[in-house]
């Protein structure tokens, strides 16, 4: 598909991101809720929950789910511009970051890390200086569900706090 309009906004292949299981899904369920958004009639945020449930099972997968729609939902509410991201659904676009989606990615790796001012910075840039207090906190929760980020591998641990 080398006429794809979305071609020149991506700029990071996702495989030179080295993102980590949990990363991945939380990418590619973020990019399905981001589709919804923008084409309602598609119903993309079935597809993200399937992803996260198919995934993790049932039950942590429908809590990962939740979880990352909220932080999307928080991340949008806080934005004032369009945010770019890659259709999961084009195969020209979906093994590409946007500016954008790493920034939302490098902001939770920030937290998984516990590198709380890297990801404070990252997700001022993400939305704008506008407040990223609920993003950040959302995000907190969601980290300490999923477990810290093991910089020795790329398998997540992940736990289930009731």
């Amino acid at each position: 598909m080398s006429n794809c309009p979305g071609r020149a906004i991506k700029t990071t292949p996702v495989a030179a991101a080295n993102f980590d299981d949990i990363e991945m899904i939380f990418l590619d369920a973020a990019r399905h809720f981001f589709l919804s958004f923008t084409e309602p009639e598609t119903q993309a945020w079935e597809t993200g929950l399937s992803i996260a449930m198919h995934r993790l099972g049932p039950e942590v997968g429908s809590i990962f789910a939740t979880q990352s729609l909220a932080i999307v939902q928080a991340m949008r509410f806080s934005r004032r511009s369009t945010f770019h991201f890659s259709n999961p659904r084009c195969p020209c676009c979906r093994d590409k970051l946007t500016e954008h989606e790493r920034n939302l990615m490098d902001t939770l790796i920030a937290v998984r890390r516990g590198n709380m001012s890297g990801a404070h910075l990252t997700a001022m840039m993400l939305c704008e200086g506008h407040s990223t207090d609920k993003m950040i906190y959302l995000m907190r929760d969601f980290s300490e569900r999923i477990g810290p980020r093991d910089e020795k591998s790329t398998k997540p641990q992940l736990t289930l706090v009731r």
